[in-house]
Order: structure tokens, then C-alpha cells, then sequence
């Protein structure tokens, strides 16, 4: 195990995953490094292969199925995440149906079909709507999520929420390899839910072991700009947000806020626990 945090250490995780492949070829009842071996397939975006691989441990040691089936949760949610972002899944939301999701909806599926024009027009409407709402409110530096945060749900759900809609979010020290990109917060909504959840740290685009790690932030252009036009960027690697003036990594935002109910719509469509 200490070579594997090593390596991580070092940002070096497919060399992690190769070593533990290594070890459980060799010793394939060693659920110490199955369990590690999971937590990086999943940091990795090999959601499948960890999802099988959690059988497989669950089978080979029964008392490891509470926390098994926790992660298996998160990749279901993680999976919701990816589908979302390719035009599939819906995402969990917190409010009625307003120009900000609708836009964020319509996006996913114009990035993915490369529609240039509609991916122009939808990155403004976005941010247009996320401004006139909450123009004081953080946003994500991606133009494709803008002022919206991705979730993860401890039931397996993927949720999308609006930062104007957070009261509180409490970061918890990561406890494992996992948790240094799916972070464990306690967050709540303002009047919906309140519980701990998990929030991506990093972008789904991510493609370098720095990027998957966190270690660094790089951005993409999603459009080819015309005359006079700023082109629309989707970030890699370390989430980051527009906070006034200032850039900032996204797991160092905090808030412990006492916001009053009329300034944003938030109806409980779900919960997150």
C-alpha cells in the first residue's frame, strides 16, 4: 500500500493501477489492494471495470459490503454524470424548469453533436441567465456548467445545483484515494436538502494522470469563434471557479451563509441522501 500512495503522490496513476494489477495477478485474496486497486480504476473513468471488480471483492470478503456498495453507489452516479454530459441521463435538480436548465440541458447535446453555432448561443444563454439571476454568485470557470455545481449522491443519483442555491458547504478531509477526487462535503440547499454528499473535483474531460489527480487545470476551446466573438472553453484536470474577480480551485471554496428564501427558487425536486 505505501508504494501505491507513492505513486499517487507522485501523479503517477496508471503506474498505481499496473502495480496493483501486478500484485493481485500474484495474490488475488489481497482485498487491501482490490479495494485501492477499485478506487483508482474509478479515478481512472473505468467505472465498469470497478463496478465488476466490487463484485468481486464482495464476494471474496463479505465484511467489506457497506463500503463496497457505497462506492458502487457513487458510480452510479458518477455514470449519470457522464451520460448527462454526453445528452443522456437527466440530472437531479432542485428547482422548477428555468432558462438556466433548460440551456444546460441543450448544451450537453450540442457539445456533443459539435452544433458550433448552437453551442455559441447556448454558452450565452447560460451565463445570461445565471447573471440576471445571481450575478454576485461563484461560477464555474467551464462555460458549460457555469453556475452550476456537479453533485454526486450518496443514493446513486447525479445532481446539478445552482451555487445560488447553497447555504452551506463543508468540506471533509479525504480518507482515501477516492476522496481526494470525489471529495465527501456536507452541503444544504436552501429550502431542500441537507446531508453529505460527494463533489467532483475534477473536469470529466480530464485525460492526464495530472488531470484525473487534480494536479493541474488546463482549458479546451468547444467553439471555433467568429469575428468579434469569445470562443467557449470546457475545462480539464482541477475544477475552477469565477469568484468576483478572483480565480480559485474549486476544493477551496467554502460557504456558511445565511440567505434569505426569496432570493432564488428552490422547490425540492429530490434528496440527496
Amino acid at each position: 500500500m505505501q508504494e501505491i500512495k507513492q505513486l499517487i503522490e507522485a501523479g503517477k496513476l496508471q503506474d498505481a493501477i499496473s502495480h496493483c494489477q501486478a500484485i493481485l495477478k500474484k495474490q488475488p485474496l489481497e482485498t487491501d489492494i482490490r479495494s485501492a486497486y477499485i478506487e483508482l480504476l474509478c479515478v481512472n473513468g473505468e467505472l465498469d471495470k470497478a463496478d465488476k471488480q466490487i463484485n468481486l471483492l464482495l464476494s471474496q470478503a463479505p465484511d467489506t459490503a457497506i463500503g463496497g456498495k457505497n462506492v458502487q453507489q457513487l458510480i452510479r452516479a458518477q455514470q449519470s454524470r457522464v451520460d448527462f454530459s454526453q445528452g443522456g441521463a437527466t440530472a437531479e435538480v432542485f428547482s422548477d424548469v428555468d432558462a438556466e436548465l433548460k440551456a444546460i440541458v441543450a448544451l450537453q447535446v450540442a457539445i456533443k453533436d459539435q452544433n458550433n453555432a448552437d453551442v455559441v448561443s447556448l454558452c450565452a444563454a447560460l451565463e445570461s441567465a445565471r447573471y440576471q439571476s445571481s450575478p454576485t454568485q461563484p461560477r464555474d470557470l467551464d462555460d458549460s456548467l457555469a453556475g452550476y455545481l456537479e453533485v454526486l449522491g450518496t443514493n446513486g443519483k447525479f445532481y446539478l445545483v445552482k451555487f445560488s442555491q447553497i447555504s452551506v458547504l463543508e468540506w471533509q478531509a479525504p480518507t482515501s484515494i477516492l476522496e481526494q477526487v470525489w471529495r465527501r462535503v456536507h452541503i444544504d440547499i436552501i429550502n431542500g436538502a441537507s446531508g453529505d454528499a460527494f463533489i467532483p473535483l475534477t473536469y470529466l474531460n480530464s485525460q492526464s494522470d495530472a488531470e484525473k489527480l487534480g494536479r493541474e487545470t488546463d482549458w479546451q476551446a468547444i467553439s471555433q469563434a467568429a469575428e468579434n466573438e469569445q470562443s467557449m472553453y470546457q475545462g480539464v484536470g482541477h475544477k475552477m471557479l469565477l469568484i468576483g474577480e478572483s480565480a480559485q480551485q474549486l476544493a477551496y471554496f467554502t460557504r456558511d451563509l445565511d440567505v434569505q428564501e426569496t432570493d432564488v427558487d428552490t422547490s425540492p425536486q429530490a434528496a440527496l441522501v
